[in-house]
């Protein structure tokens, strides 16, 4: 999601340069729902593996606290990029590649602590949550 924010941020400067990137050919509108649904995605992506073939412990429900992060960057997604910087924005030009770091940092150091817990469990408590 980083990826392809950071290319919406640039898309101005892609297409006059002739670099094809996703957001050049699909478009901003397009790009950004790709990019809502990438970031859905990966949290369904983890429920389903939870609950579904049990191939993760419950521990890993620890992501959804990045939730709040996740919300904050599906409504920026969700809005084209505005033309100026809002007010006190430390971080102009890039817009929607800001949010998508908001967001990442804490979702992947949840994911590794949870992944690090999961295998953990795994290890010392094999009966706990088994696999179907």
């Amino acid at each position: 999601s980083i990826n392809i924010s950071k290319h919406i941020d640039k898309l101005t400067d892609d297409k006059q340069r002739g670099v094809g990137t996703m957001p050049v050919r699909l478009g901003e509108k397009t790009a950004r729902y790709i990019n809502i649904a990438a970031l859905v995605l990966i949290y369904a992506v983890i429920a389903y593996l939870i609950f579904v073939p049990r191939y993760f412990t419950p521990v890993m429900l620890i992501v959804f606290l990045a939730g709040k992060r996740l919300l904050l960057t599906l409504n920026t997604l969700s809005k084209p990029r505005p033309d100026e910087p809002p007010e006190g924005y430390p971080a102009w030009p890039v817009w929607f590649s800001g949010f998508a770091f908001f967001h990442n940092r804490m979702f992947g150091g949840l994911l590794i602590l949870g992944l690090i817990v999961d295998t953990l469990l795994r290890i010392f408590l094999s009966g706990f949550w088994p696999m179907r």
